[in-house]
């Protein structure tokens, strides 16, 4: 079992939770900015799942270089996120972002628009296996 170590949030730690406190952290507004660089990249439908996963661990590396943390708070306080946590923000960091941008250019609801792309993931994921499978 791991110990769990209390940290005090430094002004670059992105700050994972809900609320007017995460929203307005300097490090989740720093965040922000750089979710919106890679999200014309992160949207480009030729890219795959491994790319993906490589610049979601590309933008947590660099926040790491830059010495931010992303923490949550917890009962003890707040709290460090291990690196599947940090992958699993980031990685919906940038889905839910592409999705707002797809619901502000079709009128669609948020939950309509997110669907569309997951269906547009998969569609994409079986054509690119039918292309393998025929080599």
């Amino acid at each position: 079992m791991s110990k769990v170590i209390s940290v005090t949030p430094a002004s670059g730690d992105i700050l994972c939770g809900r609320g007017i406190t995460c929203y307005q952290h300097t490090g989740n507004v720093q965040f922000r900015d750089v979710i919106a660089l890679n999200l014309p990249q992160y949207t480009d439908p030729s890219l795959t799942k491994l790319q993906k996963t490589m610049m979601i661990q590309n933008i947590i590396d660099s926040q790491s270089k830059e010495g931010n943390r992303f923490i949550k708070e917890d009962p003890a306080g707040w709290v460090e996120l291990g690196k599947k946590d940090a992958q699993r923000k980031v990685g919906q960091t940038l889905r839910d972002s592409a999705a707002k941008i797809l619901q502000r250019k079709t009128g669609q609801s948020l939950k309509d628009a997110a669907a569309e792309m997951r269906t547009a993931t998969k569609m994409r994921t079986a054509a690119k296996l039918r292309t393998a499978a025929k080599i």
